[in-house]
């Protein structure tokens, strides 16, 4: 039997890391099938000069050529998030089902073939309703902004607007959650507490 995770919360909360011990516990194939790599894979075509979206400002695409060597690496930069967050806003606009298919896809066909799916970023409304629709467990990850502080600074990322940027607090007081799980200790101990209670609502 398959099964469909979709973590929430601000970054640094650690949802790769408690979705994928989830799934591993389990002891089920997954896969990791996120809204925001569609995201990444447009802003890159951009950059090699071949913008599906020929209306696109210049100022925007200033920005993803600003961050560029970071979004071909992977690295996630302050720079990169904001140009990132700012195309995904844009083609939103454009298009607000731009990412639901393409992932609900990709969900869908991961699925199809054996695998447990984790969805580590949900951000809108319209994203939790899809995933929903698709049958998954919704869960958000908390943490204090003194622990995100913390571990963001340990991975040389410098905290700027991004982080309040409409993107990342669209879900923060929302109540359709399945789970809510506090993932602020800075300790082993207080990520195991949020895994334990992670694993134990999945696996009922």
């Amino acid at each position: 039997m398959t099964a469909l995770l979709a973590l929430s919360g601000w970054q640094g909360a650690g949802k790769d890391v408690l979705g994928a011990a989830v799934l591993e516990g389990l002891g089920r194939p997954w896969r990791r099938e996120a809204f925001g790599d569609e995201v990444i894979r447009v802003a890159r075509t951009i950059l090699e000069g071949g913008s599906p979206l020929a209306t696109m400002p210049t100022d925007l695409r200033s920005l993803l050529e600003g961050a560029a060597p970071d979004i071909w690496s992977g690295h996630r930069s302050e720079k990169s998030r904001f140009a990132l967050q700012s195309l995904g806003v844009w083609q939103r606009a454009v298009d607000p089902d731009v990412f639901v298919r393409s992932t609900r896809a990709r969900v869908t066909a991961s699925m199809a073939n054996g695998f447990s799916v984790l969805v580590p970023d949900l951000r809108t409304l319209r994203e939790a309703t899809v995933m929903r629709e698709a049958g998954a467990v919704l869960v958000r990850v908390d943490v204090s902004r003194s622990v995100q502080n913390e571990r963001l600074a340990a991975r040389g990322v410098r905290v700027g607007a991004s982080r309040h940027h409409e993107l990342e607090t669209e879900l923060d007081d929302w109540d359709g959650f399945d789970l809510r799980v506090e993932n602020s200790g800075s300790s082993e101990a207080g990520t195991w507490k949020a895994l334990t209670a992670l694993r134990e609502f999945a696996s009922a």
